[in-house]
């Protein structure tokens, strides 16, 4: 099916979102509108609100919104073109779009001789597996528990001894000598070219969509100086850091399960397989990468990370939390006290209930930190421990809990020897400064620091543009002639969000000279933006906005001149701060000192004038 804007704006006319989210969960009329419990997050009294003359809905405590597809997409937890083809089918909705092949991607033609060629390797190899020879390979599976359906779900293989015979059967295929070594296994031999995976075990390694790209292969021999594995160089087809092990097969089982494993290596793959937790990746040996994060965020499921419990596994954890952070991923972390055994090992030795019980023992990412601090990385220095309090402060403002925030202060006093009432005063200067935010449990006679004083100070104009910024966009969805001013005299915004959506309305406008606000919906939807949830719950949130004030010239204006003047307060603080990077606290403050006493100087100027 080829998704269109056309194909989703027909669907959409012909699809109540009411009748849709009701097949889901109970919807209950409110006025003219209609509330629910909200299913994606823990909810305990009605927050999604939908709206029917917009076929919109919004939930206003975790900020989830969009349109049908959107509810569907989220809540089954599956593509954006499986949700579409899902409302179709509720809504008796039939079309021969609906029918039509979606087009093949097509491939590179310099690339397509090394896919054919490699595929048909891998076929050669399953083929290896199964001869007198491969019969060395089968024990060993047979040895570590791996099944003949495994066998065949991951398509293992075997290269025969010689390699030269490899190739031949290559060439026999029609393929060119430069072809067969540009799929990374040739080796030379003698002088002759041969297979350099010759006589060892072999895991195919293939792209989301199950096309191979390389191997591993792993050798037999028990006493040898070979090394253990040999894996195919870089190529024009492989790139170890765009890879996942097993992604092909765990894409679709983790939509429904709404989780994904991430272990270190084939064999714990094979061991949560094997007791029924088929979704599950591995990252060959390799840190994960910026690639893999992006591979990992479209999936839309909880990450949950099980690497070894060595100090290498933990300390690799460690630093892949910060990446799932910076893009909002959902993640826990398998930890089990002194457990420093692999899946793998777990598994061989205790059995599969021992494996069960290991890899759902999770923790939160707070607790995994603490505990790592705790155990493996002691910390020593009154440095160090400041800074894992300034590492922990985000994880903490964002703590509803009474209880879970007293027992993280009470861990977090323990790790770092500072008192609670320390940390808690540190945390309740860092909630007041922090942007475009208000906390009513802060204590009123707490003394901030000279730092967080002059923070509060300097971020009082973010929330002037903060909130500039939102008036003019909130009158752009709303009204043309808004986007014509924004054009005309604004042109940007700081907050990237409205900035996405001010240029997606802008292009909508140019072509079309008007604003249909689920049109531009469509067109997000069908974007494949890295914040394409965000920009949608966004959007969403603005159109569902009530009491939004007519258009006015002069309101604009003063919008306008506020975004201008505090923008350009905005990018000296921006400097600041990158003049304030690595410097020493007393530094610090006193170049604060400074660009206050500046700022103050330069008003004094204005008044007198």
């Amino acid at each position: 099916m080829k998704l269109t804007p056309e194909l989703l704006k027909d669907i959409k006319a012909h699809a109540d979102i009411v009748f849709v989210i009701s097949n889901y969960i109970e919807v209950t009329k409110k006025g003219r509108n209609y509330m629910a419990m909200c299913p994606f997050h823990d909810d305990h009294n009605p927050s999604l609100h939908i709206d029917v003359n917009k076929q919109t809905f919004m939930c206003y405590v975790c900020k989830t919104g969009g349109d049908v597809f959107t509810f569907v997409e989220k809540y089954k937890k599956i593509s954006f073109v499986e949700a579409v083809k899902e409302v179709a089918k509720i809504t008796n909705f039939n079309d021969p779009r609906l029918l039509e092949e979606t087009p093949v991607t097509k491939v590179d033609n310099n690339l397509a001789p090394l896919y054919s060629c490699i595929t048909d390797l891998q076929k050669y190899y399953q083929y290896g597996l199964n001869t007198e020879e491969g019969q060395i390979a089968l024990d060993y599976l047979k040895n570590r528990s791996i099944t003949d359906e495994q066998i065949a779900k991951f398509g293992l293989g075997y290269s025969l001894n010689n390699g030269e015979i490899t190739v031949n059967y290559l060439k026999n295929k029609n393929y060119s000598i430069k072809t067969i070594s540009d799929i990374g296994i040739t080796d030379l031999q003698s002088g002759k070219l041969s297979d350099k995976n010759a006589g060892r075990l072999i895991f195919p390694i293939k792209d989301p969509y199950g096309q191979v790209l390389g191997f591993s292969a792993r050798t037999l021999k028990s006493h040898t100086d070979d090394p253990k594995y040999v894996n195919t160089s870089e190529t024009k087809i492989f790139h170890k850091g765009f890879i996942l092990y097993n992604l092909n097969n765990a894409k679709q089982s983790c939509k429904h399960d709404g989780y994904l494993y991430i272990v270190e290596g084939f064999m714990d793959v094979f061991a949560l397989d094997s007791i029924g937790f088929p979704s599950v990746v591995a990252l060959m040996g390799t840190k994960l990468t910026s690639d893999h994060v992006l591979l990992l965020k479209r999936l839309n499921v909880e990450i949950r990370l099980c690497l070894d419990g060595d100090a290498a596994g933990q300390k690799g954890m460690m630093a892949i939390m910060p990446m799932l952070d910076a893009k909002n991923i959902p993640y826990r972390i398998v930890s089990k006290p002194k457990e420093i055994r692999d899946p793998d090992e777990i598994l061989k030795q205790d059995g599969e209930k021992a494996l069960k019980d290991f890899i759902t023992t999770l923790v939160d990412p707070f607790t995994f930190a603490l505990n790592y601090y705790e155990n493996t990385s002691p910390l020593g220095s009154r440095e160090d421990c400041e800074k894992v309090i300034r590492h922990f402060i985000p994880m903490l403002t964002s703590v509803k809990n009474r209880l879970v925030y007293d027992n993280y202060l009470i861990k977090l006093s323990k790790v770092t020897g500072f008192e609670i009432g320390a940390i808690q005063n540190y945390i309740n200067a860092s909630r007041i400064s922090k942007n475009n935010k208000e906390f009513d449990d802060v204590d009123e006679n707490y003394q901030m620091p000279f730092e967080a004083q002059s923070k509060l100070q300097l971020n009082k104009g973010l929330r002037r543009l903060h909130l500039a910024e939102k008036a003019v966009i909130l009158q752009m969805v709303n009204n043309k002639d808004a986007v014509k001013y924004f054009d005309d005299n604004i042109h940007q915004f700081v907050d990237i969000i409205y900035h996405q959506i001010a240029s997606y309305i802008l292009d909508y406008f140019d072509k079309n000279g008007d604003i249909d606000i689920n049109s531009i919906i469509d067109i997000i939807s069908l974007n494949d933006d890295e914040n394409r949830a965000q920009l949608l719950s966004t959007l969403t949130g603005l159109i569902m906005e009530k009491n939004v004030p007519p258009f006015n010239l002069k309101a604009m204006e003063e919008y306008a001149e506020t975004i201008s003047k505090e923008n350009h307060v905005y990018s000296t603080q921006q400097e600041l701060k990158d003049e304030l990077f690595g410097m020493k606290e007393e530094d610090k403050i006193h170049k604060m000192k400074q660009f206050i006493e500046q700022k103050k100087q330069n008003i004094a100027k204005k008044q007198s004038k």
